[in-house]
């Protein structure tokens, strides 16, 4: 019996060109979607100056950090947990309705607190000829609303293997940012920065309901999963700007920590004694990884 030296080499055209199709429109629509913020930029600063980028792109870092603490540790379990449950339709319509909860229950109260205290934070970490960042950063908590609803879709097209709704939807909501802020440009540059959630608002519109479709989930059982921290937050951000007028005149550091206290005691409140299951069952999807 004789036994070859070396390997042998076999190439599969067709599986390669498959992979890198794939791996193109990957690529591509991730390469278009992380073009969106440099775009806001341009356009900030085409309208209103290289100050007004400064103050932008300083409100932007500070947004990062949430986005890092509150969205990103969520961002590779899309991926590999809805890859895993392909198969099964139960079981992926199972896990995109506990992760859709789950970033919901930690992005918006995270998102929203931080437009609450936006000011607070700034005069305590900035100096005061930065005082314009804290109106740029409150309308970039605020569009956190929009988070649970438009962050994970590329992992989901991903994880289904939609690519080419990857890219498509990746351009649409490039243009649709671009002519948000383009139509509200003429009102200053707080509003033009706002035109920026008409992206993620038309993404709801024309791509979840394709989300939901290749997750086969019931547009209901969506809505029921994201009541929670939904209403949640909202109970938050209405007792915090009802007990503001009471800080009037106070320091920074005590304005942010009241403003904390009350929102986080009511968020966890509401939560604690009105869905309690509901919170409960979407801590299932971290114990089961």
């Amino acid at each position: 019996i004789r036994t070859g030296m070396f390997p042998g080499f076999a190439f599969d055209l067709s599986a390669a060109r498959t992979w890198l199709s794939a791996t193109s429109r990957i690529f591509m629509g991730q390469s278009v979607a992380s073009a969106t913020p440099r775009a806001i930029d341009l356009l900030i600063g085409i309208f209103f100056g290289v100050a007004a980028v400064g103050y932008l792109r300083v409100a932007a870092k500070l947004n990062e950090i949430a986005v890092a603490l509150l969205v990103n540790p969520l961002g590779q379990l899309w991926v590999v947990l809805l890859t895993r449950a392909r198969e099964s339709k139960e079981s992926m319509s199972a896990i995109f309705l506990q992760l859709s909860s789950l970033m919901s229950l930690t992005a918006l109260p995270g998102f929203i607190g931080l437009a609450l205290v936006s000011k607070e934070i700034v005069a305590l970490v900035l100096k005061p000829e930065y005082a314009p960042v804290a109106d740029m950063l409150m309308v970039l908590g605020a569009l956190g609303l929009l988070v649970p609803l438009n962050n994970p879709r590329n992992a989901i097209f991903t994880a289904t293997r939609r690519f080419n709704s990857l890219l498509t939807f990746s351009v649409i909501d490039l243009v649709a940012t671009v002519a948000g802020m383009l139509a509200l440009s003429q009102l200053g540059p707080m509003f033009m920065l706002a035109g920026a959630g008409f992206g993620p608002m038309l993404m709801i519109v024309v791509a979840l309901p394709l989300i939901l479709s290749v997750t086969h989930t019931d547009w209901r059982d969506f809505v029921k999963s994201l009541l929670p921290p939904y209403i949640a937050v909202l109970a938050m951000a209405i007792g915090v700007l009802a007990l503001e007028p009471l800080l009037v005149g106070h320091a920074p550091l005590d304005v942010l920590i009241a403003k904390a206290v009350i929102g986080a005691v009511i968020y966890i409140g509401v939560l604690a004694i009105f869905f309690r299951r509901a919170v409960f069952q979407s801590l299932k999807v971290v114990s089961a990884t």
